[in-house]
């Protein structure tokens, strides 16, 4: 189990990181360590534990203080893929268009999808 400070000190920030520097911090280090581009599967699962430890805490510090104007979701994914060959992750996209709505994609690292059928879920 990862903890907080650790989690962050892997993305190289502080524990007052946004959430926008978690994410970018994690895409970063994602880039590099990806299975796909030479890098190892198990660092990549622990940068993705990591990612997942830090953006929990950054969403419960939002919560505790939100900022004026922010929105605050406390929203979790139905499952959760860790890291696919870039392949799968076509594949994947194109299933998604096929079943719900497509929240977000970055090649091959993240997709986000709303599912409508066959029963609503958010999948990431």
């Amino acid at each position: 189990m990862t903890t907080t400070r650790d989690a962050f000190a892997l993305l190289g920030l502080g524990p007052d990181a946004t959430a926008q520097e978690v994410h970018r911090a994690w895409r970063d280090l994602a880039l590099r360590l990806h299975p796909d581009v030479g890098g190892d599967e198990v660092a990549m699962q622990r940068l993705n534990a990591a990612y997942a430890v830090c953006r929990q805490a950054v969403d419960e510090r939002r919560t505790a203080a939100p900022g004026e104007g922010e929105v605050v979701s406390r929203d979790a994914p139905s499952f959760v893929v860790e890291a696919l060959p870039v392949v799968a992750f076509e594949a994947l996209l194109v299933a998604a268009t096929w079943l719900g709505e497509v929240l977000d994609d970055e090649p091959p690292y993240l997709l986000e999808v709303h599912l409508t059928d066959p029963a609503p879920c958010w999948c990431r």
